[in-house]
């Protein structure tokens, strides 16, 4: 039985000893905007008129996330807040699409 029991530990204790993913750090991420671009926004009940919005990308670790407006508030030194772009599409699956 204390065999049993001593090989379990070791086997155990190797594993984490030699396992690289068992004890390495993790990474830490790269946040970078884009530069800004203007888009039209469409309001109104039938969408006619339109305002300019300057959104730009968000990219996390090289890769595009989402769009954004304003500018990143900084609420401490490895937080930061910033207003998500979204479209919302209300349009319902048997409805025609508008003609633009």
């Amino acid at each position: 039985m204390r065999r049993i029991v001593a090989l379990l530990a070791f086997s155990l204790c190797s594993l984490l000893i030699f396992d690289p993913t068992a004890r390495s750090a993790s990474k830490p991420h790269t946040i970078s905007f884009g530069k800004w671009t203007k888009v039209k926004w469409l309001t109104g009940p039938d969408e006619t008129a339109a305002s300019e919005l300057k959104v730009r990308p968000l990219y996390i670790d090289g890769h595009l996330r989402e769009y954004v407006l304003n500018v990143p508030h900084e609420i401490t030194e490895r937080l930061f807040v910033v207003r998500r772009a979204f479209r919302v599409n209300d349009d319902l699956p048997g409805e025609n699409p508008p003609v633009p």
